[in-house]
């Protein structure tokens, strides 16, 4: 029989706030200060702001559009892990070089400079923590597609009524060749039957 890892309403709300609120960090609130920026700073001609804002609304899409809606299918419509896995680490390297960057000549940046710090770390620490939790309920996704998949399941229970150990590993093994995407619940399988060995 195969296992199920219902997701609960907590998961639920979790996958819409993390949607939301990276929605929110990597398009709206950079399109707003982008806007807001050049509205601020305008001078000349009224085409010349257009033209700025065109510009810059263009290299908006390409450089944050893109890469969120590559996020977006890669962590929350497929769901997978991988790419969550690189932002968990390769975010915190981002956010180090920033704080760097930031008091490279001393600690007298300037009030809006330390407001500005202090809403980047309240973001970054949300959005982290909000994809550590997507990534976790990914995993039970991902497990939940494994079990429901006929033909790995197939697989998974001749592995499990092999009776030697020798056969258990090599069946695991060829499992794991086949169907690499679930391996955490082969290698689960794999464990539970080793046990029942000894």
């Amino acid at each position: 029989m195969p296992q199920n890892y219902p997701l609960s309403e907590k998961d639920f709300r979790t996958r819409k706030l993390w949607l939301r609120v990276n929605f929110f960090c990597s398009l709206v609130f950079p399109v707003c200060a982008v806007i807001g920026t050049l509205l601020l700073n305008h001078q000349g001609s009224v085409w010349m702001a257009l033209l700025s804002l065109a510009v810059a609304l263009t290299v908006c899409f390409f450089g944050l559009a893109i890469p969120f809606y590559i996020l977006y299918y890669c962590a929350y419509a497929k769901p997978g892990t991988r790419l969550l896995t690189w932002v968990l680490f390769l975010s915190p390297l981002g956010m180090l070089y920033n704080l760097v960057s930031t008091f490279r000549e001393g600690w007298h940046i300037g009030e809006g400079a330390w407001l500005n710090l202090a809403l980047a770390v309240v973001v970054f620490s949300w959005t982290y923590v909000l994809n550590l939790r997507l990534r976790k309920i990914n995993k039970l996704l991902q497990a939940q597609e494994g079990y429901a998949c006929p033909e790995f399941h197939q697989e998974l229970a001749r592995m499990k009524n092999v009776w030697s150990l020798e056969v258990l590993d090599y069946a695991y093994a060829q499992l794991i060749q086949k169907w690499p995407q679930w391996k955490r619940i082969a290698a689960m399988e794999y464990k539970i039957k080793k046990l029942s060995f000894k």
